[in-house]
């Protein structure tokens, strides 16, 4: 609950009311009075400043124009020291702010550092696909310009090729059919060569044998004069005739032979 009188609120004519009105509105006029310049603050700034400076020796401001050449130094250096002063203090001011930016600011730049180097690579990489791109479009363009060249060059070694490989294809026929009548022709040499070593074995063997024979019959004649010799001496003529007729038949050996060497 509330505690306390309720406060009276005080009550005012429709005339005063409107009369306070007007002294509202005339006082936000005036206050709304066009303001001066930059540049006529500056110039109105410098147009005071050079004529009038703080000295410390006197603790107040004063003309420069009477001031004497000590007062102006002092003064010159009292506003160098201040300056100073100030630019030390905005110095440290700056530092305290950049502390505390970088604190609160520091996973910011970081982010930021690594999204510069990410657009940084991005942007290389997108430099490097023009570069690409540029290159492929040429030699795409040289590409094109040279394909009906080359496909002639081509067409034309084919045929050069196709000739050359007719011409080899007949040579290479030639040289098997000529290799294929040499083999048949050294056959047919061999085949002939053993044929006749064949006949001249078998003739060298049947003159052997027939020689053989001549000398077994020479043989046979001998031993049958011996033996006609020694029963002629014994008086048995028939034994004679019927060992003389036995010599002169040739042996059934010996005609086989002679008629297969003949």
């Amino acid at each position: 609950m509330m505690s306390g009188a309720i406060p009276e609120i005080e009550t005012f004519e429709e005339e005063e009311l409107t009369n306070a009105r007007l002294m509202i509105e005339q006082e936000a006029e005036d206050d709304n009075q066009e303001l001066p310049s930059l540049e006529e603050f500056n110039a109105t700034w410098e147009a005071c400043f050079s004529e009038w400076a703080y000295f410390p020796s006197r603790n107040a401001y004063g003309r420069i124009s009477t001031a004497t050449k000590a007062d102006r130094i002092e003064s010159a250096k009292h506003r160098f020291e201040a300056l100073r002063a100030e630019a030390d203090a905005q110095a440290g001011r700056a530092r305290k702010l950049e502390a505390r930016l970088k604190m609160r600011l520091g996973g910011y730049a970081k982010v930021a550092d690594q999204r510069a180097a990410g657009l940084n690579r991005v942007q290389q990489e997108v430099e490097n696909a023009q570069i690409e791109s540029s290159c492929h479009s040429m030699l795409l363009a040289n590409e094109t310009a040279a394909i009906p060249r080359r496909i002639a060059d081509a067409e034309g070694r084919a045929a050069l090729e196709a000739e050359a490989e007719e011409l080899l294809q007949a040579e290479y026929q030639r040289l098997v059919e000529e290799k294929a009548a040499l083999l048949a022709a050294r056959a047919a040499a061999r085949k002939e060569a053993s044929a006749k070593k064949t006949a001249a074995k078998r003739a060298r063997r049947a003159q052997e044998e027939k020689e053989m024979l001549e000398e077994e019959e020479e043989e046979r004649k001998k031993s049958a004069a011996v033996v006609a010799g020694a029963k002629s001496k014994a008086g048995a003529p028939e034994a004679m005739v019927l060992e003389s007729e036995e010599s002169t038949e040739p042996p059934k050996e010996a005609a086989a032979v002679i008629a297969a060497a003949s």
